[in-house]
């Protein structure tokens, strides 16, 4: 089954679902609302500055996304290290990632859309097939995406 997250834009609060992307992924693409840039980034919506990503030189963009991406990583690890401090944790195994059942980002605004029910089932090869057929071909299409994305 395919996991559903919800996003919420930076720039204009607009949410929307999309499709859960592989671990360590950078998404990188318009708001569907605003239009605005912005970076899909560990279940997160992190906002880029529209002009130097459609306009910007490579070393620009390049620059900008790392500083995007470097304060949202120091955000977390500071949050992190601040909690384990909070708790009167002394040991090393405070820094340790979160377990499985602990939501990774305290700040996230958003929870994975799972169905318990289809948790266990396996996409088919047919329901592949089909989406490669039919849903994929549509999601160029601005009125097919706003309906499954928002």
């Amino acid at each position: 089954m395919i996991s559903l997250i919800q996003i919420r834009c930076p720039h204009c609060g607009a949410t929307g679902k999309m499709v859960l992307p592989p671990t360590g992924t950078i998404l990188i693409g318009p708001c569907p609302q605003c239009q605005e840039m912005v970076a899909i980034f560990c279940g997160q919506a992190l906002p880029l500055d529209t002009n130097i990503i459609k306009e910007g030189s490579n070393k620009d963009k390049e620059k900008h996304l790392l500083s995007v991406l470097n304060a949202f990583i120091e955000d977390q690890i500071g949050e992190m290290i601040h909690k384990s401090f909070e708790e009167g944790e002394t040991s090393d195994n405070s820094l340790d990632a979160p377990a499985a059942e602990e939501t990774p980002y305290p700040k996230t605004e958003w929870a994975p859309d799972y169905q318990s029910e289809n948790a266990d089932r396996i996409i088919s090869t047919q329901e592949l097939a089909d989406f490669r057929e039919k849903e994929l071909q549509l999601i160029d299409n601005p009125h097919y995406f706003r309906a499954i994305f928002g």
